[in-house]
């Protein structure tokens, strides 16, 4: 009898043995971290906030699609809803590697080695809940530690931090690992490390923004022009370090200042929709729509729609269409697929590179 399961018990013992040595290289090799989470409506969600009337439009032909978009966002104040955009544009996805052995494997590289890329995965890990509970304070411990050893990005990722509101702690929910779970009822509002007066923290994030935006960071760049367009953090003295010059030395007006404002955050936004961000390209449609400059609303209207491939910056485009002659029509259709043609061509280069490492790390 015994002779007859010993074939079986082989089998069984090797199959342990070869998972046992897979974990164990899968714990020591590097994993292939990808910047950008795989959450391929949070621009869509974004749009929808935004732009109701374009959005209700494409609701018109997805139904379905428009009302989970809907749903997901629909009781989130402004500042939750943009810190739920820039996450699925800054957060990270293991590649080749469970979430579980990654976090294990930055954690190691962090504590031994001090390596602060693998303290800036670890920390966006940790911020966006992955394989567990969100742990804000570890992630702003771990986001300052990468700064200090130059990781640009850390840099706005703390900024977020500082722009999003804790007042989401009395209602928002997050991913807790099982799901969406009320942040109330799971514990987590304890852990939220920052607790200063409002006007302290947007002064903080907007000096955040600043300095990766001054070192080349397009993601900074839109949350800069978003902080100049509603005002976010100024008269705290931070903001001069923005050309702010005005003419004989008078003090502006508040109308002014605003404007001046708006110029600047269309110059930000303007910078990050050449660099292919999809919300930068939307929101400079509405701007110009706002000031009744149709053509380069229409511009970059069809431009989102290139570089998001979604449909309601298409609606968008449509409707705007309507208002522009046939001849002013076609000189900004071949003057927005010029402009799109430009932007994505290196998108789609960094996509052939992406889809080397996910081939290299299978």
């Amino acid at each position: 009898m015994y002779e007859d399961l010993m074939p079986v018990l082989m089998i069984a013992v090797m199959l342990a043995l070869l998972v046992a040595v897979m974990l164990f290289i899968e714990g020591r090799r590097k994993p292939t971290i990808m910047p950008g989470w795989l959450d391929l409506q949070g621009f869509e969600r974004l749009f929808i906030y935004w732009d109701a009337p374009s959005a209700k439009e494409y609701g018109e032909k997805q139904p379905r699609r428009y009302q989970r978009l809907l749903e997901a966002w629909q009781d989130l104040p402004p500042e939750e809803a943009w810190f739920h955009y820039n996450l699925s544009c800054i957060g990270v996805t293991p590649v080749g590697a469970s979430v579980r052995s990654a976090k294990r494997w930055c954690q190691k590289a962090w504590l031994k080695k001090l390596d602060v890329e693998a303290a800036y995965h670890l920390g966006m890990m940790q911020l966006m809940g992955l394989g567990g509970t969100p742990k804000y304070r570890s992630a702003l411990a771990l986001f300052e530690a990468a700064e200090q050893g130059g990781i640009i990005r850390a840099t706005t990722a703390r900024g977020l931090m500082l722009l999003r509101d804790p007042g989401f702690m009395n209602n928002g929910c997050v991913n807790t690992g099982d799901g969406n779970s009320c942040i109330g009822d799971s514990g987590l509002a304890d852990d939220w490390p920052i607790e200063v007066p409002k006007a302290q923290r947007h002064a903080e994030a907007l000096a955040c923004f600043m300095g990766a935006f001054e070192q080349g960071d397009m993601l900074a760049a839109l949350n800069l022009g978003y902080m100049l367009e509603h005002g976010l953090g100024f008269g705290s003295g931070v903001e001069t370090r923005l050309e702010n010059r005005l003419e004989n030395g008078l003090e502006a007006s508040t109308e002014a200042k605003s404007a001046a404002n708006l110029d600047r955050a269309i110059e930000s936004y303007l910078l990050a929709a050449n660099a292919g961000l999809p919300a930068a390209q939307y929101r400079l449609s509405m701007l110009f729509e706002a000031r009744g400059e149709l053509v380069d609303a229409y511009r970059w209207a069809y431009i989102a729609a290139a570089c998001s491939e979604s449909d309601i910056p298409m609606a968008r485009s449509q409707r705007l269409a309507t208002s522009l002659d046939s001849r002013t029509l076609q000189q900004a259709q071949e003057s927005a697929r010029a402009t799109a043609h430009r932007i994505m061509t290196p998108r789609v280069l960094a996509m052939l590179h992406n889809l080397k490492h996910l081939r290299s790390a299978a």
